[in-house]
């Protein structure tokens, strides 16, 4: 899990990243912070989904009732 060192972009401009030392500690937090953000979509967009078809099968099943 790792500490609170960094929180809220403290002390990333120069150092390097733990993924590589070639790459600066804030560019791999970007890249971590759009990771996130992007697969986090298809979840969010996923749930009315989800509701819409549970809806549409409990009609279907009074409707055969």
């Amino acid at each position: 899990m790792g500490n609170l060192d960094n929180i809220g972009f403290r002390n990333v401009l120069g150092a390097p990243s733990v993924g590589s030392p070639r790459i600066p500690d804030l560019l791999f937090a970007v890249y971590q912070g759009m990771f996130a953000a992007i697969t986090y979509v298809p979840r969010l967009l996923s749930t009315p989904m989800k509701l819409i078809a549970f809806n549409r099968v409990a009609s279907l099943l009074q409707w055969v009732r």
